[in-house]
Protein backbone atom coordinates (compact mmCIF):
# COMPACT_ATOMS: atom_id res chain seq x y z
CA UNK A 1 0.00 0.00 0.00
CA UNK A 2 1.33 3.44 -0.92
CA UNK A 3 2.49 5.17 2.27
CA UNK A 4 0.98 8.50 1.27
CA UNK A 5 -2.41 6.92 0.58
CA UNK A 6 -2.18 5.00 3.84
CA UNK A 7 -1.43 8.17 5.80
CA UNK A 8 -4.25 10.12 4.12
CA UNK A 9 -6.60 7.20 4.77
CA UNK A 10 -5.81 7.15 8.49
CA UNK A 11 -6.24 10.90 8.83
CA UNK A 12 -9.52 10.86 6.89
CA UNK A 13 -10.97 8.12 9.11
CA UNK A 14 -10.06 10.02 12.28
CA UNK A 15 -11.58 13.19 10.82
CA UNK A 16 -14.70 11.27 9.75
CA UNK A 17 -15.23 9.97 13.29
CA UNK A 18 -14.86 13.44 14.82
CA UNK A 19 -17.13 15.11 12.24
CA UNK A 20 -19.75 12.38 12.65
CA UNK A 21 -20.01 13.23 16.35
CA UNK A 22 -19.52 17.01 15.89
CA UNK A 23 -21.01 17.77 12.44
CA UNK A 24 -19.94 21.39 12.24
CA UNK A 25 -19.61 21.40 8.43
CA UNK A 26 -21.67 19.36 5.96
CA UNK A 27 -19.34 20.21 3.08
CA UNK A 28 -16.23 19.15 4.97
CA UNK A 29 -17.98 15.99 6.10
CA UNK A 30 -18.74 15.06 2.49
CA UNK A 31 -15.14 15.72 1.43
CA UNK A 32 -13.67 13.64 4.26
CA UNK A 33 -16.13 10.81 3.62
CA UNK A 34 -15.29 10.80 -0.08
CA UNK A 35 -11.54 10.73 0.59
CA UNK A 36 -11.87 7.84 3.05
CA UNK A 37 -13.89 5.75 0.59
CA UNK A 38 -11.56 6.50 -2.33
CA UNK A 39 -8.51 5.56 -0.24
CA UNK A 40 -10.25 2.36 0.82
CA UNK A 41 -11.04 1.42 -2.78
CA UNK A 42 -7.49 2.21 -3.96
CA UNK A 43 -5.90 0.22 -1.16
CA UNK A 44 -7.84 -3.01 -1.60
CA UNK A 45 -8.37 -4.89 -4.81
CA UNK A 46 -10.49 -7.48 -3.06
CA UNK A 47 -12.72 -6.72 -0.11
CA UNK A 48 -12.93 -9.56 2.39
CA UNK A 49 -16.02 -9.59 4.58
CA UNK A 50 -16.38 -12.08 7.40
CA UNK A 51 -19.33 -14.45 7.29
CA UNK A 52 -20.72 -12.97 10.48
CA UNK A 53 -20.77 -9.46 8.98
CA UNK A 54 -22.75 -10.55 5.93
CA UNK A 55 -26.01 -10.42 7.89
CA UNK A 56 -25.27 -6.77 8.62
CA UNK A 57 -24.62 -6.17 4.90
CA UNK A 58 -27.99 -7.74 4.12
CA UNK A 59 -29.67 -5.47 6.68
CA UNK A 60 -28.01 -2.41 5.15
CA UNK A 61 -28.96 -3.40 1.61
CA UNK A 62 -32.56 -4.17 2.60
CA UNK A 63 -33.00 -0.67 3.99
CA UNK A 64 -31.43 1.13 1.06
CA UNK A 65 -33.03 -1.16 -1.50
CA UNK A 66 -36.54 -0.60 -0.18
CA UNK A 67 -36.05 3.18 -0.06
CA UNK A 68 -34.67 3.27 -3.60
CA UNK A 69 -37.55 1.18 -4.95
CA UNK A 70 -40.10 3.43 -3.26
CA UNK A 71 -38.18 6.53 -4.34
CA UNK A 72 -38.23 5.51 -8.00
CA UNK A 73 -42.01 5.20 -7.90
CA UNK A 74 -42.76 8.33 -5.85
CA UNK A 75 -40.34 10.50 -7.82
CA UNK A 76 -37.67 11.23 -5.19
CA UNK A 77 -34.95 9.37 -7.13
CA UNK A 78 -32.82 11.25 -7.95
CA UNK A 79 -33.40 13.67 -5.10
CA UNK A 80 -34.12 13.25 -1.41
CA UNK A 81 -33.86 9.47 -1.44
CA UNK A 82 -30.38 9.63 -2.96
CA UNK A 83 -29.44 12.15 -0.26
CA UNK A 84 -30.59 9.65 2.38
CA UNK A 85 -28.45 6.95 0.77
CA UNK A 86 -25.35 9.17 0.89
CA UNK A 87 -25.94 9.76 4.62
CA UNK A 88 -25.40 6.02 5.19
CA UNK A 89 -22.03 5.84 3.41
CA UNK A 90 -19.93 6.00 6.61
CA UNK A 91 -20.95 2.34 6.97
CA UNK A 92 -19.16 1.57 3.69
CA UNK A 93 -16.16 3.68 4.66
CA UNK A 94 -15.71 1.84 7.97
CA UNK A 95 -16.00 -1.58 6.33
CA UNK A 96 -13.24 -0.61 3.91
CA UNK A 97 -11.16 0.58 6.87
CA UNK A 98 -11.44 -2.69 8.80
CA UNK A 99 -7.72 -3.38 8.44
CA UNK A 100 -6.57 -0.04 9.88
CA UNK A 101 -5.97 -1.71 13.23
CA UNK A 102 -4.26 1.21 14.95
CA UNK A 103 -7.11 3.57 14.15
CA UNK A 104 -9.81 1.03 14.99
CA UNK A 105 -8.33 0.45 18.44
CA UNK A 106 -8.68 4.14 19.29
CA UNK A 107 -12.19 4.67 17.93
CA UNK A 108 -13.96 4.43 21.30
CA UNK A 109 -11.63 7.01 22.81
CA UNK A 110 -12.05 9.34 19.82
CA UNK A 111 -15.84 9.03 19.94
CA UNK A 112 -15.90 9.64 23.72
CA UNK A 113 -13.70 12.75 23.58
CA UNK A 114 -15.59 14.13 20.57
CA UNK A 115 -18.85 13.67 22.47
CA UNK A 116 -17.38 15.50 25.45
CA UNK A 117 -16.37 18.43 23.22
CA UNK A 118 -19.92 18.52 21.87
CA UNK A 119 -21.23 18.61 25.44
CA UNK A 120 -18.81 21.36 26.43
CA UNK A 121 -20.10 23.46 23.54
CA UNK A 122 -23.64 22.93 24.81
CA UNK A 123 -22.71 23.96 28.35
CA UNK A 124 -20.74 26.99 27.12
CA UNK A 125 -23.66 28.22 25.00
CA UNK A 126 -26.06 27.85 27.93
CA UNK A 127 -23.97 29.91 30.38
CA UNK A 128 -25.78 33.16 31.06
CA UNK A 129 -28.51 32.28 28.55
CA UNK A 130 -31.68 31.85 30.58
CA UNK A 131 -33.76 31.61 27.40
CA UNK A 132 -32.19 28.22 26.62
CA UNK A 133 -33.77 25.74 29.08
CA UNK A 134 -32.80 22.75 26.93
CA UNK A 135 -29.19 22.20 25.81
CA UNK A 136 -28.79 21.99 22.03
CA UNK A 137 -25.04 22.51 21.37
CA UNK A 138 -24.45 23.02 17.61
CA UNK A 139 -27.75 21.41 16.60
CA UNK A 140 -31.08 23.01 15.83
CA UNK A 141 -32.92 21.25 18.65
CA UNK A 142 -32.25 19.26 21.81
CA UNK A 143 -33.57 15.95 20.46
CA UNK A 144 -30.77 15.75 17.88
CA UNK A 145 -28.16 16.37 20.59
CA UNK A 146 -29.78 13.66 22.72
CA UNK A 147 -29.70 11.31 19.74
CA UNK A 148 -25.97 11.85 19.35
CA UNK A 149 -25.26 11.33 23.04
CA UNK A 150 -27.25 8.10 23.30
CA UNK A 151 -24.97 6.76 20.57
CA UNK A 152 -21.76 8.01 22.18
CA UNK A 153 -22.43 7.06 25.81
CA UNK A 154 -22.89 3.28 25.41
CA UNK A 155 -19.53 2.96 23.67
CA UNK A 156 -17.89 5.12 26.34
CA UNK A 157 -19.40 3.08 29.18
CA UNK A 158 -18.55 -0.29 27.65
CA UNK A 159 -15.10 0.97 26.67
CA UNK A 160 -14.50 2.01 30.26
CA UNK A 161 -15.54 -1.46 31.43
CA UNK A 162 -12.96 -3.01 29.10
CA UNK A 163 -9.92 -0.94 30.06
CA UNK A 164 -10.41 0.34 33.60
CA UNK A 165 -8.06 -2.28 35.09
CA UNK A 166 -5.31 -2.15 32.47
CA UNK A 167 -5.23 1.46 31.30
CA UNK A 168 -6.04 3.66 34.27
CA UNK A 169 -5.29 7.03 32.65
CA UNK A 170 -7.34 6.34 29.53
CA UNK A 171 -10.13 4.92 31.68
CA UNK A 172 -10.14 8.05 33.83
CA UNK A 173 -10.43 10.26 30.71
CA UNK A 174 -13.33 8.19 29.39
CA UNK A 175 -15.01 8.31 32.82
CA UNK A 176 -14.87 12.13 32.72
CA UNK A 177 -16.48 12.11 29.27
CA UNK A 178 -19.21 9.77 30.54
CA UNK A 179 -20.09 12.10 33.41
CA UNK A 180 -20.04 15.16 31.16
CA UNK A 181 -22.10 13.59 28.37
CA UNK A 182 -24.53 12.11 30.89
CA UNK A 183 -25.07 15.52 32.47
CA UNK A 184 -25.79 17.12 29.10
CA UNK A 185 -28.10 14.26 28.04
CA UNK A 186 -30.21 14.84 31.14
CA UNK A 187 -30.38 18.57 30.42
CA UNK A 188 -31.58 18.06 26.85
CA UNK A 189 -34.85 17.04 28.54
CA UNK A 190 -35.46 14.70 25.63
CA UNK A 191 -37.98 12.13 26.79
CA UNK A 192 -37.35 9.90 23.80
CA UNK A 193 -33.58 10.13 24.12
CA UNK A 194 -33.59 9.47 27.84
CA UNK A 195 -36.05 6.57 27.52
CA UNK A 196 -33.99 5.05 24.71
CA UNK A 197 -30.77 5.33 26.69
CA UNK A 198 -32.30 3.84 29.86
CA UNK A 199 -34.32 1.03 28.30
CA UNK A 200 -31.58 0.08 25.84
CA UNK A 201 -29.11 0.08 28.71
CA UNK A 202 -31.36 -2.04 30.89
CA UNK A 203 -31.67 -4.71 28.20
CA UNK A 204 -27.93 -4.71 27.44
CA UNK A 205 -26.99 -4.77 31.14
CA UNK A 206 -29.43 -7.54 31.98
CA UNK A 207 -28.18 -9.62 29.04
CA UNK A 208 -24.59 -9.14 30.18
CA UNK A 209 -25.37 -9.92 33.81
CA UNK A 210 -27.50 -12.98 33.14
CA UNK A 211 -25.04 -14.53 30.69
CA UNK A 212 -22.18 -14.06 33.14
CA UNK A 213 -24.25 -15.72 35.89
CA UNK A 214 -22.97 -13.52 38.67
CA UNK A 215 -19.41 -14.70 38.03
CA UNK A 216 -17.91 -11.24 38.41
CA UNK A 217 -18.63 -7.91 40.04
CA UNK A 218 -19.75 -6.20 36.85
CA UNK A 219 -22.38 -8.86 36.26
CA UNK A 220 -23.83 -8.14 39.69
CA UNK A 221 -23.69 -4.40 39.16
CA UNK A 222 -25.41 -4.58 35.78
CA UNK A 223 -28.28 -6.67 37.12
CA UNK A 224 -28.72 -4.27 40.05
CA UNK A 225 -28.65 -1.26 37.70
CA UNK A 226 -31.13 -2.97 35.44
CA UNK A 227 -33.49 -3.63 38.33
CA UNK A 228 -33.20 -0.01 39.52
CA UNK A 229 -33.89 1.35 36.04
CA UNK A 230 -36.96 -0.87 35.69
CA UNK A 231 -38.19 0.48 39.04
CA UNK A 232 -37.68 4.09 37.89
CA UNK A 233 -39.48 3.48 34.60
CA UNK A 234 -42.36 1.80 36.44
CA UNK A 235 -42.64 4.81 38.74
CA UNK A 236 -42.73 7.17 35.76
CA UNK A 237 -45.35 5.01 34.07
CA UNK A 238 -47.76 5.32 36.99
CA UNK A 239 -47.02 9.06 37.38
CA UNK A 240 -47.42 10.48 33.85
CA UNK A 241 -47.56 14.07 35.16
CA UNK A 242 -43.78 13.87 35.64
CA UNK A 243 -43.11 13.48 31.92
CA UNK A 244 -46.28 14.66 30.15
CA UNK A 245 -46.05 17.95 28.22
CA UNK A 246 -48.58 20.46 27.01
CA UNK A 247 -47.99 19.69 23.32
CA UNK A 248 -48.68 15.95 23.60
CA UNK A 249 -52.19 16.35 22.18
CA UNK A 250 -50.64 18.17 19.23
CA UNK A 251 -48.38 15.18 18.61
CA UNK A 252 -51.42 12.89 18.54
CA UNK A 253 -52.96 15.05 15.84
CA UNK A 254 -49.73 14.83 13.86
CA UNK A 255 -49.79 11.05 14.14
CA UNK A 256 -53.40 10.95 12.92
CA UNK A 257 -52.53 13.19 9.99
CA UNK A 258 -49.63 10.90 9.12
CA UNK A 259 -51.89 7.83 9.11
CA UNK A 260 -54.33 9.64 6.82
CA UNK A 261 -51.45 10.53 4.52
CA UNK A 262 -50.36 6.90 4.39
CA UNK A 263 -53.91 5.77 3.59
CA UNK A 264 -53.74 7.85 0.40
CA UNK A 265 -50.21 6.72 -0.54
CA UNK A 266 -49.99 3.23 0.97
CA UNK A 267 -47.36 1.39 -1.08
CA UNK A 268 -44.64 3.88 -2.05
CA UNK A 269 -45.44 6.92 0.12
CA UNK A 270 -45.24 10.61 -0.70
CA UNK A 271 -41.44 10.67 -0.83
CA UNK A 272 -38.76 11.17 1.82
CA UNK A 273 -38.63 14.74 3.16
CA UNK A 274 -41.96 15.51 1.43
CA UNK A 275 -44.11 14.96 4.51
CA UNK A 276 -44.04 18.62 5.61
CA UNK A 277 -45.45 19.86 2.30
CA UNK A 278 -48.32 17.37 2.21
CA UNK A 279 -49.05 17.91 5.90
CA UNK A 280 -49.35 21.68 5.65
CA UNK A 281 -51.29 21.74 2.40
CA UNK A 282 -53.65 18.81 2.80
CA UNK A 283 -53.52 16.74 5.99
CA UNK A 284 -53.25 19.15 8.91
CA UNK A 285 -56.24 19.08 11.26
CA UNK A 286 -58.09 22.41 11.62
CA UNK A 287 -57.56 22.44 15.38
CA UNK A 288 -53.82 21.77 15.09
CA UNK A 289 -51.75 24.67 16.40
CA UNK A 290 -48.44 23.85 14.66
CA UNK A 291 -48.70 24.17 10.86
CA UNK A 292 -44.94 24.40 10.25
CA UNK A 293 -43.85 20.92 11.30
CA UNK A 294 -41.06 19.28 9.30
CA UNK A 295 -41.62 15.61 10.22
CA UNK A 296 -44.10 13.35 12.07
CA UNK A 297 -41.98 13.01 15.27
CA UNK A 298 -41.98 9.25 14.85
CA UNK A 299 -39.37 7.33 12.88
CA UNK A 300 -41.67 4.53 11.76
CA UNK A 301 -44.26 7.04 10.51
CA UNK A 302 -41.46 8.93 8.77
CA UNK A 303 -40.63 5.88 6.66
CA UNK A 304 -44.26 4.76 6.34
CA UNK A 305 -45.43 8.11 4.94
CA UNK A 306 -42.25 8.85 3.00
CA UNK A 307 -41.70 5.43 1.39
CA UNK A 308 -44.95 3.58 2.08
CA UNK A 309 -45.13 -0.06 3.06
CA UNK A 310 -42.01 -0.77 1.02
CA UNK A 311 -39.82 1.63 3.00
CA UNK A 312 -41.41 0.82 6.36
CA UNK A 313 -40.81 -2.89 5.78
CA UNK A 314 -37.18 -2.17 4.88
CA UNK A 315 -36.79 -0.17 8.10
CA UNK A 316 -38.29 -2.98 10.20
CA UNK A 317 -36.15 -5.66 8.54
CA UNK A 318 -33.04 -3.53 9.01
CA UNK A 319 -33.64 -3.17 12.76
CA UNK A 320 -34.55 -6.82 13.28
CA UNK A 321 -31.48 -8.09 11.43
CA UNK A 322 -29.19 -5.68 13.30
CA UNK A 323 -30.53 -6.82 16.67
CA UNK A 324 -30.24 -10.50 15.69
CA UNK A 325 -26.70 -9.96 14.43
CA UNK A 326 -25.56 -8.21 17.61
CA UNK A 327 -27.16 -10.62 20.08
CA UNK A 328 -26.07 -13.73 18.17
CA UNK A 329 -22.47 -12.56 17.84
CA UNK A 330 -22.24 -11.65 21.50
CA UNK A 331 -23.61 -15.05 22.50
CA UNK A 332 -20.95 -16.68 20.31
CA UNK A 333 -18.11 -14.52 21.60
CA UNK A 334 -18.71 -12.88 24.97
CA UNK A 335 -15.21 -11.41 25.11
CA UNK A 336 -16.26 -8.76 22.60
CA UNK A 337 -18.68 -6.70 24.68
CA UNK A 338 -18.69 -3.95 22.04
CA UNK A 339 -21.50 -5.97 20.50
CA UNK A 340 -23.49 -5.07 23.60
CA UNK A 341 -22.58 -1.39 23.19
CA UNK A 342 -23.95 -1.41 19.65
CA UNK A 343 -27.03 -3.31 20.79
CA UNK A 344 -27.57 -0.61 23.43
CA UNK A 345 -27.25 2.09 20.75
CA UNK A 346 -29.58 0.28 18.33
CA UNK A 347 -32.30 -0.26 20.93
CA UNK A 348 -31.92 3.33 22.11
CA UNK A 349 -32.39 4.67 18.58
CA UNK A 350 -35.44 2.46 18.02
CA UNK A 351 -37.06 3.52 21.30
CA UNK A 352 -36.34 7.20 20.78
CA UNK A 353 -37.98 6.82 17.37
CA UNK A 354 -41.37 6.25 18.99
CA UNK A 355 -41.61 9.94 19.97
CA UNK A 356 -38.83 11.64 17.99
CA UNK A 357 -37.27 11.36 14.55
CA UNK A 358 -34.27 9.26 15.49
CA UNK A 359 -33.24 7.92 12.06
CA UNK A 360 -34.54 10.54 9.68
CA UNK A 361 -31.91 13.25 9.79
CA UNK A 362 -28.36 13.35 8.50
CA UNK A 363 -26.56 13.60 11.84
CA UNK A 364 -28.17 10.56 13.45
CA UNK A 365 -27.77 8.34 10.40
CA UNK A 366 -24.18 9.42 9.77
CA UNK A 367 -23.02 8.51 13.28
CA UNK A 368 -25.10 5.34 13.59
CA UNK A 369 -23.84 3.93 10.28
CA UNK A 370 -20.26 4.74 11.24
CA UNK A 371 -20.58 2.85 14.53
CA UNK A 372 -22.33 -0.04 12.79
CA UNK A 373 -19.47 -0.25 10.30
CA UNK A 374 -16.97 -0.18 13.16
CA UNK A 375 -18.57 -3.28 14.65
CA UNK A 376 -17.59 -5.26 11.54
CA UNK A 377 -13.98 -4.61 12.56
CA UNK A 378 -14.51 -6.97 15.49
CA UNK A 379 -15.60 -9.69 13.08
CA UNK A 380 -12.52 -9.07 10.91
CA UNK A 381 -10.08 -9.29 13.83
CA UNK A 382 -11.88 -12.41 15.09
CA UNK A 383 -11.48 -14.05 11.66
CA UNK A 384 -7.83 -13.01 11.31
CA UNK A 385 -6.98 -14.25 14.82
CA UNK A 386 -8.57 -17.62 14.01
CA UNK A 387 -6.54 -17.84 10.79
CA UNK A 388 -3.32 -17.09 12.70
CA UNK A 389 -4.14 -19.77 15.30
CA UNK A 390 -4.90 -22.28 12.53
CA UNK A 391 -1.61 -21.58 10.78
CA UNK A 392 0.26 -21.90 14.07
CA UNK A 393 -1.33 -25.28 14.79
CA UNK A 394 -0.54 -26.68 11.34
Amino acid sequence: MNKIVYYIWNVSIIALIVISVIPFSTGLSNVVLGISIICGIISYKKLEISKKSKLLIIAYCSLLGSLLIAGIYNGTVPGKTISFVTWTLPFVSMILANHLYRIQSYIVCIVSISGALLSLIAIWESIGNNSMPRLVSIFSNANILANTLIQVLPFSIVGFMKIYKSYRIQAFIILITILLNGYVLIHTYSRGGFAGFIIGGVIACMLYGILNRWNNTFAKITIIIGALCISVLSYLAINPSLWARNYDNERLLIYKSSINMWYDYPVFGVGLEQWKYYYKEQYIYPKAKEPNVSHPHNTFLYFLTGSGLIGALGYIIFNILCVIYLIRNYLNDRNHIMYLAMLWVTLGIIIQGFVDLSMGHRFAIHLYMLLLGYITYIDSTYRINNELVSRHNQ
